[in-house]
């Protein structure tokens, strides 16, 4: 198979960990600050940054372990 030379596994395990890491701290955060800055969350709110670490989490091993290791032995 031929390698595809626009395809840079480096930057996309770097900035999928980037997001992933943002991701994360914005759970977080919002998780900590906002109930002691306005009060109790709606239900939906605590949902969407329990949701936020989740996909961070998830979105940071795929980023390293995928890109950063699997596909470059792949190819």
């Amino acid at each position: 198979m031929a390698r595809n030379g626009t395809f840079d596994q480096a930057a996309f395990a770097r900035y999928g960990l980037l997001v992933a890491v943002g991701l994360f701290a914005t759970g977080v955060l919002g998780e900590t600050a906002l109930p002691v800055l306005f009060g109790a969350l709606p239900a939906w709110e605590h949902a969407l940054f329990v949701d936020f670490e989740a996909l961070g989490i998830v979105l940071a091993l795929v980023s390293v372990f995928g890109f950063g290791i699997v596909w470059p032995l792949v190819e």
